[in-house]
């Protein structure tokens, strides 16, 4: 008998499941371009109020099963591929819509293709996305608080432990509780950022810049989410994701307060986007990627899903209050507001907001710098 089939045919299942997860995270990315290419209110209500929570099952559902089956050294890069890909599928659908010849009937033809293209990925994602590996090595960042004397023994060391925990355990955990709430504040006010970067250019009276903020913004939070991916796998034993994730949230301040105050020329909103899309990128991987590790995979759907949930609720917040600010400033005689003074309350707004989550990650770095002293 040949024991190399066994091995090759795991590993074509193995990679078989990778590239499903990414096909199901690439079919994410109409959701977003449909806001640009649907004319109709009706049609944009109709597939958001039905595409939104199943988009945030997938993507967390997807995501588990990937990193399970690969070691958690590689689990930085992996979660970078996995979210980048949404942005791989809004530019692969981008593309298809303006090659579409009939400009009067792009976006039914672009449907007919999605259909299709939805069709193959399902039917691929039920043969081949699932657990390849029965059993993962798991590394924790943090040392468990937990004083099991099976895991004080000397033959277990406690930083090499992760412990499945109920769902009052996990809401009680400190540093669950610290990750959540810095995730939540870090992933709402980075919506904010991205989800205004139109409105920017603008009051900036610079609005031919539109479409390639909408191409390039993908672009930079691919780049952010891959290079950091790599170099929190590289650096997780001696330097932790910890200090990436604090840097991720400081370029979000940072962003933020430029642009309540410097963003008058197109310098400056190529700057914003840059930075939008670096820290937006290595914040989805560095999260999804520290929850795992920290708390368990087993886990990864509750956990992460607790903070998705927090980042929607904070997200509409946010940007509802920042839409206000802004409306205040319209003229009842125009559509659109002009001049930097039309953002500069949302955005002063939002540089609040953003010093949280830098504060809890400085906190979150202190109890892991005093655990691994212990």
């Amino acid at each position: 008998m040949n024991i190399s089939s066994p091995i090759k045919s795991q590993k074509l299942r193995l990679w078989l499941s990778f590239v499903a997860g990414v096909l199901a995270n690439m079919l994410l990315g109409p959701s977003d371009i449909f806001y640009v290419y649907a004319n109709e209110v009706q049609v944009i209500f109709n597939i958001n109020k039905k595409q939104g929570l199943s988009d945030s099952i997938q993507i967390i559902i997807s995501q588990k099963i990937v990193a399970k089956n690969f070691s958690s050294a590689y689990r930085g890069i992996i979660m970078a591929i996995m979210g980048e890909s949404i942005s791989i599928g809004m530019l692969l659908f981008s593309v298809v819509y303006y090659i579409i010849p009939l400009k009067n009937h792009r976006f039914q033809q672009l449907m007919i293709f999605l259909f299709f293209f939805s069709v193959f990925v399902y039917i691929f994602c039920f043969l081949f996305l699932r657990e390849v590996h029965l059993e993962t090595d798991y590394t924790n960042i943090l040392p468990d608080d937990t004083h099991d004397p099976i895991l004080m023994s000397e033959e277990v060391h406690p930083t090499d432990v992760i412990l499945k925990k109920t769902f009052l355990q996990i809401v009680k955990d400190p540093n669950y509780q610290l990750l959540a709430w810095l995730s939540t504040l870090a992933f709402a006010t980075g919506s904010v950022l991205k989800n205004n970067l139109t409105v920017l250019s603008q009051v900036s009276g610079l609005s031919n810049f539109d479409s390639k903020m909408v191409i390039y913004g993908p672009v930079f939070s691919s780049i952010g989410g891959i290079v950091i991916g790599l170099l929190s796998d590289k650096l997780r034993q001696s330097l932790t994701r910890l200090p990436f994730l604090l840097l991720s949230c400081l370029l979000q301040t940072l962003c933020s307060f430029i642009n309540m105050f410097f963003v008058q020329n197109l310098a400056f909103i190529v700057l914003s986007v840059v930075l939008t899309g670096l820290s937006l990128g290595s914040l989805y991987v560095l999260v999804s990627s520290i929850v795992s590790e920290m708390f368990h995979i087993d886990n990864y759907n509750r956990n992460y899903g607790i903070i998705k949930g927090g980042h929607a609720v904070a997200t509409l917040l946010l940007q509802y209050i920042f839409g206000a600010f802004y409306d205040d400033n319209v003229s009842d005689s125009k559509l659109f507001c002009r001049g930097l003074h039309c953002t500069e309350t949302g955005y002063t707004m939002n540089t609040i907001v953003s010093l949280i989550p830098v504060l809890l990650c400085v906190i979150l770095l202190k109890r892991n710098a005093l655990k691994l002293t212990n």
